[in-house]
């Protein structure tokens, strides 16, 4: 399992050393603990020892056939001459030494030497035939010899070898490529995290993740909430195979052609698939013919919450407001309670006279004017005054009573919840929404309602994720009532917080960590991270994982498609950084469009 390139790998541990900074939010302080190691200089040597290579270390036990595991976080070229060259020397004699140093790296010396810093991985390698690996840490033997991990260690270490789910290669210099295979299952019911800086491709490995999980397990369905129209055309061909697209305003045109014209205007095309754009089209067209594009009919937010009054839910909802406004009467808040059981008993007494079958709260109050009238006894038993807000709701619980409920006609949300939650429809939902106000209360439409659907008719079939993209606009730092991402936040938190044990997922995209809601961040048990060129952000993760800063400093080097993930749930190992060049969403895309369009 070890791997000396070829007798040229020879290491030993120099030091240990303890690096310690204040937490990114400033009320704490964390600690690294590091390793240096020299090895002897050879270019063949230092090509392969790239950030993210592992290291077997001597360690106490190391005679029972244990060896401590460290991660490679950084190497530096070391000559001996380099560490006296300073400014107080004259520039004649500083040039002469540099030329002596260049001729030793072409030559090879003895003066020359590679100095690696690594960081602990938290796990034990036992040799007994093939490695295992547990957690554990032991003291180290400084001096001692340390050896080089092979690409089979790599992979079983880091690879979980119970899926062929791949979602790139590990970016370490090795023989071969060396896949990186996830715990599919687990990296959706545990919930992930896409976080990188404009351009950094959050949306092509979010697309790429979620066209393999979608393969990967049978019974998951994934609702996205798109407030960029990207993902309809990212995943085109899934949604052709099995999806629905679901827009909030009406495709512009008289007939199938027209419209698909419009689609594709109003979808950011990926870079890659412009050059087919025709045969693009003709998915779409087929789409909308196959009536798999609905319009949808969302109610404004501000209305809706207007609307409360209409579900015996909503009124307590309202209630239950104005009992914790600090500027309600006292006089009010006394007689609160009394009608809150009041309601509630009313609600259960209707729910049996009708046979509604669901929540006695979730029944609308039309036609019940037994609840106005007892609504309004309670009001005078307690000599509350006509000018008080409790007597203007009660006026307008009587008006509400006496309406007629008008129903809503075409595809509504309704039917798309049914659908989402039945196994046999559509896998693939994408939600079309750019007034981000509507997306908002639309995320809290749907996992409040799956929430209560799970809870009411608890099932694990389907399995459910939901996506939110640019989450910065459903969980930001600060939420506000007015802007609805108040409700967004709360629903997005209860998802995580509560979700898995309904079978319920969700995964996020984001540019800056330094904005998200930190409750919800504390929940997500997989980071996918890019480049992100604020160090607060990259801080965050580091004291989250507890990840040295080193390694999420390399982050600024990566080029588009490289990604660095900390999983507790989805890798081989635990909480240990991988370093990786996701699979292109668009390369996928890009052929599976064309094998459509030969199909047709």
């Amino acid at each position: 399992m070890f791997d000396d390139i070829g007798g040229k790998f020879s290491c030993r541990l120099r030091e240990q050393v303890s690096v310690n900074r204040s937490t990114a939010d400033g009320h704490g302080i964390i600690t690294f603990k590091l390793v240096k190691l020299e090895a002897e200089y050879d270019p063949e040597v230092a090509k392969r020892l790239t950030v993210g290579r592992l290291l077997a270390l001597q360690n106490v036990k190391t005679k029972d056939g244990y060896y401590s595991v460290y991660e490679l976080a950084d190497r530096n070229l070391m000559h001996y001459s380099m560490l006296t060259l300073d400014l107080s020397q004259p520039a004649p004699v500083r040039r002469e030494f540099m030329d002596l140093i260049e001729k030793d790296w072409e030559g090879g010396s003895k003066s020359t030497w590679i100095e690696m810093v690594a960081a602990p991985t938290g796990y034990l390698m036992k040799l007994e035939g093939e490695p295992k690996y547990v957690k554990g840490e032991e003291p180290l033997l400084v001096g001692s010899a340390a050896q080089l991990l092979d690409d089979e260690a790599l992979r079983s270490f880091f690879c979980y070898s119970g899926s062929d789910s791949a979602l790139g290669n590990l970016m370490i210099e090795g023989q071969k490529p060396i896949p990186l295979t996830v715990n599919m299952e687990n990296l959706v019911h545990y919930h992930a995290g896409v976080f990188g800086y404009t351009g950094a491709g959050k949306s092509n490995l979010m697309a790429m993740m979620i066209r393999k999980a979608l393969e990967t397990m049978p019974d998951l369905k994934v609702v996205i909430v798109d407030v960029s129209s990207e993902y309809a055309m990212s995943l085109l061909d899934v949604l052709y195979d099995d999806g629905r697209v679901i827009m909030a305003n009406r495709l512009r045109g008289g007939d199938p052609k027209e419209q698909s014209f419009d689609f594709m205007h109003r979808h950011v095309m990926p870079a890659s698939l412009a050059s087919l754009s025709d045969l693009a089209r003709q998915a779409v067209y087929r789409l909308i013919v196959d009536e798999r594009v609905k319009e949808i009919e969302l109610p404004n937010p501000d209305v809706e919450s207007a609307m409360r009054m209409t579900t015996y839910g909503g009124l307590l909802e309202v209630l239950g407001d104005m009992s914790n406004d600090k500027y309600t009467p006292a006089q009010q808040k006394v007689v609160l309670p009394v009608l809150i059981n009041m309601i509630r008993a009313r609600a259960e007494e209707r729910k049996a006279e009708l046979g509604f079958d669901g929540e006695a709260e979730d029944m609308e109050i039309y036609g019940d004017k037994k609840l106005a009238n007892e609504f309004e006894a309670e009001l005078d038993k307690a000599q509350i005054r006509e000018s008080s807000a409790l007597r203007a709701m009660a006026a307008s619980l009587k008006s509400v009573v006496d309406m007629v409920r008008t129903k809503r006609t075409g595809y509504t949300l309704e039917r798309s919840l049914a659908e989402i939650t039945s196994p046999g429809s559509p896998r693939l939902f994408v939600f079309d929404i750019a007034d981000t106000r509507r997306a908002r209360w639309l995320s809290s439409y749907l996992v409040d309602s799956l929430m209560k659907k799970r809870r009411s008719e608890y099932s694990d079939n389907p399995k459910i994720l939901l996506v939110f993209d640019e989450a910065q606009e459903f969980i930001p730092y600060e939420s506000k009532r007015e802007d609805y991402t108040d409700m967004s936040t709360q629903a997005v938190e209860t998802l995580l917080r509560h979700g898995r044990k309904y079978y319920l997922s969700g995964w996020i995209a984001a540019q800056r960590i330094a904005r998200l809601n930190t409750n919800v961040l504390q929940q997500l048990h997989s980071y996918f991270v890019g480049t992100m060129p604020r160090p607060y952000d990259r801080q965050v993760i580091s004291d989250t994982f507890a990840i040295d800063d080193v390694f999420l400093d390399r982050t600024l080097n990566f080029n588009n498609g490289d990604w660095f993930m900390a999983s507790f749930k989805a890798t081989n190992t635990q909480n240990v950084p991988v370093f990786f060049h996701a699979q292109n969403n668009e390369e996928i895309l890009v052929r599976r469009i064309e094998e459509i369009a030969k199909n047709m």
